[in-house]
C-alpha cells in the first residue's frame, strides 16, 4: 500500500503520509492515533499507535503494517 501511495518506505510516517497510504483524511488519522488503546493484549483494528517527534505525530512502519493486518483480520472474521 505504501508503494501505491507513491511514498517511499520509511521507519515512520507523518499523519499526512499515513492518510495518503490509507486513503483517508489527516484528521481521521489523528483521531485514530488518539483513540489507540490496548484491549486484552490486542489493539482495536481501527486505531493506530502514534508517537510525537518535535511536535509532529508519527506512526512507525511496523505499526502501520500491523494496523493493515488487524484490519484485514477484522474484515475476514
Amino acid at each position: 500500500m505504501v508503494r501505491h501511495a507513491n511514498i517511499e518506505p520509511h521507519n515512520s510516517y507523518n499523519t499526512n503520509e499515513v492518510s495518503e497510504i490509507l486513503g483517508t483524511s489527516e484528521k481521521t488519522v489523528e483521531r485514530m492515533t488518539e483513540e489507540f488503546e490496548i484491549l486484552v493484549g490486542e489493539p482495536k483494528p481501527v486505531t493506530l499507535q502514534g508517537f510525537i517527534v518535535r511536535k509532529n505525530k508519527k506512526v512507525s512502519h511496523d505499526e502501520l503494517v500491523s494496523f493493515l493486518e488487524r484490519g484485514a483480520k477484522a474484515i475476514c472474521e
